[in-house]
This record gives structure tokens, sequence and C-alpha cells, in this order.
């Protein structure tokens, strides 16, 4: 299965985008900015920065505001969770991708975070599984807000699947982020 992600609401720019050789050595790079509706409830923002003389990209994604529950279409059918509370009030991530390897930046600002862990049956109907959820919340951390005394942020370094599309890239690295952050340190060591 795969998950989903609707993103509605698209608006934005995209400055000295070429094919002109020339007109790429004067310019460059070519630079998008977009602002849109991520599940039609979050501000969602992204830059994206291109050289044209270069194989990298540098990349800002930031979402605001939103209820954990609205993410549950994109990460069970991903990871096999289910949010069943939480709010998340900020997440930017930052991407210097190159040809083999990004650096990544995150913030993760979330509160409340409960989950349930999900699978299917032998007829394919989804089942919640008791015993694994209740360890699963035991492991993560509930809270990750400014000012809390054990708030994380992530610095790390990604490696690039050139067999992949670009997007790949990032939610990779999102998700390496969040992996970071999340879980508590007995799960993370």
């Amino acid at each position: 299965e795969t998950g989903q992600i609707d993103v509605n609401d698209i608006n934005g720019y995209v400055l000295n985008l070429t094919n002109f050789k020339e007109q790429q050595a004067l310019l460059g790079v070519t630079t998008t900015s977009l602002n849109a509706k991520l599940l039609g409830k979050a501000d969602l923002d992204v830059g994206l920065t291109i050289p044209y003389d270069e194989e990298t990209f540098q990349m800002t994604i930031d979402v605001g505001k939103i209820n954990t529950k609205y993410l549950n279409p994109t990460l069970m059918p991903l990871v096999g969770i289910e949010f069943t509370q939480g709010q998340i009030y900020k997440i930017h991530y930052e991407l210097d991708a190159g040809p083999k390897t990004g650096q990544n930046k995150l913030v993760f600002d979330y509160k409340d975070l409960k989950l349930s862990v999900v699978d299917k049956d032998e007829d394919g109907v989804k089942r919640k599984d008791g015993l694994l959820s209740t360890i699963a919340n035991a492991a993560i951390r509930p809270n990750n807000m400014p000012g809390d005394k054990k708030y994380l942020t992530a610095s790390y370094e990604t490696e690039r699947n050139i067999y992949r599309a670009p997007i790949n890239y990032f939610i990779k690295g999102l998700m390496e982020g969040a992996i970071r952050i999340v879980p508590g340190k007995t799960v993370r060591n």
C-alpha cells in the first residue's frame, strides 16, 4: 500500500527558470516558493533553490498547526500506525542536498502524541494491536515543545538513493529526523 498526501490551494512562483545554457550561466540559480494547505488543514510553505552549475539543491519546508489524526491516511499504509491524539504545532525542515548525501535540520514541535499500532488479519481487515500500541506509547516522547526540559531538534546526514526521484530524498530526510526526535532515549540507543 502507499500513503497519500493531499496538497491543496497551491500558490507560488518560479524565478529564473530556463533551459538555455547562456541564461543559466548568467542567472546562476532557479528559485521556487510555494504556499499551500496540507491535507486542507495546515499551512505549508516550500522553498527550493537549484543551482544550474551543481548537482545540488536546497529546500525548506514549513508546516503549521495540525491535529495528528489528519495524518493517518498517509502514515497508516506506510508504517502501520495511527495517531489517536496529538497536535503538531510546527515542522521546520531544511535539506542541503548533494549528489550523494544531504545535510538535514528538523524542528518538530508537538504535544499529547499517542498512537495505535495497526495490523491486518488474514482477511485483510485492519485491527489495532493493544499490546504493541501500549509498548509503542511507552517508548515515545509524547511532547516536544520549546521550553521543555528535554526539547529536541535534529541535525543529521542522509544518503541519497540515486535510483529514486528527488521527492524521496526529502521524504526520507523528514522520516529520519522524526526518528531522532519522537522516540524516547532508550529506543534511539
